[in-house]
Parts: C-alpha cells; structure tokens; sequence
C-alpha cells in the first residue's frame, strides 16, 4: 500500500526559530516560507514545519504522510484494517490525502496523485468553489464594518485547518497582502456585495423563480430564507461538487427551503432546458438567473 513517505510534518511553537535551525541542519532555504507553513524539499521528500501554540499537547506532533497509489482505496482499507478517520478526504491542486488514526493512537496520513481524468468538476468538488467560499469567510473576518462580510455559512463548507489559519490575524494579513495578487481579495468581496443585493432585491420583489448556475457553495438561498416567499430556486451544478454540499450542510443542521431544488447537471453534455424542466421550472415565468462564478 505505501510507497514511500511523500512529506513529515513537524509542528513547532516557534515557527521562525525551526526555520532557521533545520535551514543550519539541511544546508539549505526553504522552498515555501509563510507564517502558515515552511518548506523544505529534501530528496523526493518534502520536510514541513507547521505552527503550534506553546500550550498544545504534543499529540501528533509529528506526521508522516505515506505516498499511495489511490489515497481514496487506501484510506478504505486502512479503516477495514482498524484504523479510523481522523480528517476527511480533501483535494488540495494536484494531490488528494486523507488521515486516519492508526489502533495504537498515531496519525496516519495518505497522499496521491489525482489523475488528470478526476480534475474536472464532473469528477470531484469544485476546487474553485471553495476558493469563492474561502473570499467569503475571509470577508466575515475584515474589522473594516463598512465592507465586512454577511455570509455566516461560508465556514461550514471549509477545511477546519484553514479555517484556524484565516482566524489568526498574523497568517490571514501574510494571505491578504502576500499570497494573493493584488485586489484579488477586494474584487471577490465587491462581486459578492453586489450579487446579495441582487439576490435580496429579486427575493423582496417575489420574482417568481431563480436559478443559480454553477452554484457551487453559494449560500443565499438559506440566508436570505426568512425573504423567500413564493419563489421557486434551482441550484444546479455537477454531482460532486452537490453533493458534497448537501452533506456539508445536513452536518452543519442548515435547513433547506422547500421551495428549492437541487438539479445535478453535467453542462458539457446534459441540456440545460432539460435539466430545469426535470425539476419543476415554469418557462413561462419570470426569471432571475445567477451565474456570479463566471463573472
């Protein structure tokens, strides 16, 4: 099942004092510096320090993640065997992992590669879905009152390690000012600004139906569901990444309206027509339709 060890992370309470002692250990600089991670890359392996607060217990403080062929199989049958989860399947660019907890306490982390066929949104949650989501957590974080964010939901559809780096001032401003490109942060938080007031005014109106295309993690239909009166919803988009938001949201106790319907659809080969009239949609009515991910 393992290949060899793709990465060891260390956790480390002085982050920038490890940096500089393994630089002195490895004779070299890192090929990563953040406040959220350092990288090193030594051989096929990669070495990662990883912050952690003075007062945490020394519990997985060291991690190996195993190289697999499938991280998906291989985390089935590590469970089979007695293991069980510890973080969920997660798909991070090119690679996928998963963690369990081993029967003697020890964390087990898998990693593969994803296969160029299991990039696309039909084969696994959006990737930029969760972006979008994360532009949205962030916002509900600005101290600036004038811009701050109202999406409370954004959170349930993101990992908790990212969740804990955003909420830390220090990381969230190194993300912001030095991760990003310039006025990407800003860009998303205005598109968003703008399509709540759409959606708000449209809900207020009582326009009669709206579509949202490429939903992704789009959270207005249970924000804005004290305004919903008789209009009809459709969120459509591809099967994985709905599903995983239905689930993340039946995890997070969110109700679902009842006047919205979830239409699973492939847009590269399904009819868009199709899939709306499947689903109940009157072509007759007036309709507010809502692409904001392509925008």
């Amino acid at each position: 099942m393992f290949k060899g060890v793709k990465r060891v992370i260390y956790r480390v309470p002085d982050l920038e004092k490890a940096k500089k002692w393994y630089g002195q250990v490895l004779g070299m600089n890192p090929v990563f510096d953040s406040p959220v991670a350092v990288t090193f890359v030594v051989g096929s392996s990669a070495l990662i320090l990883v912050p952690v607060a003075e007062s945490s217990t020394r519990q997985d403080n060291v991690i190996a993640a195993w190289a697999v062929d499938d991280a998906v199989s291989s985390h089935r049958r590590l469970c089979e065997l007695g293991a069980t989860p510890h973080t969920d399947m997660a798909t991070f660019g090119e690679m996928r992992s998963a963690s369990v907890r081993d029967p003697f306490g020890n964390v087990v982390s898998i990693v593969s590669e994803v296969n160029a066929s299991e990039k696309t949104v039909e084969q696994k949650p959006s990737d930029t879905a969760r972006a979008v989501a994360s532009f949205r957590f962030l916002a509900t974080l600005d101290k600036r009152e004038e811009i701050r964010g109202r999406d409370y939901l954004a959170e349930i559809f993101l990992p908790e390690e990212m969740k804990a780096n955003f909420r830390d001032s220090v990381k969230r401003e190194w993300f912001l000012t030095k991760f990003l490109p310039p006025g990407t942060y800003r860009f998303h938080i205005a598109r968003t600004a703008y399509f709540d007031g759409v959606v708000e005014e449209a809900l207020k109106a009582h326009i009669p139906q709206i579509v949202f295309l490429g939903a992704g993690y789009d959270s207005r239909s249970y924000r804005f569901a004290q305004l919903i009166t008789e209009t009809r919803i459709f969120e459509l988009d591809a099967p994985p990444t709905q599903e995983h938001k239905k689930e993340l949201l039946r995890r997070a106790g969110v109700m679902i309206p009842k006047s919205l319907a979830f239409v699973a659809t492939d847009f590269a080969k399904d009819s868009l027509k199709g899939a709306l009239l499947s689903a109940g949609f009157d072509t007759s009515q007036q309709t507010l339709y809502v692409w904001e991910g392509v925008t």
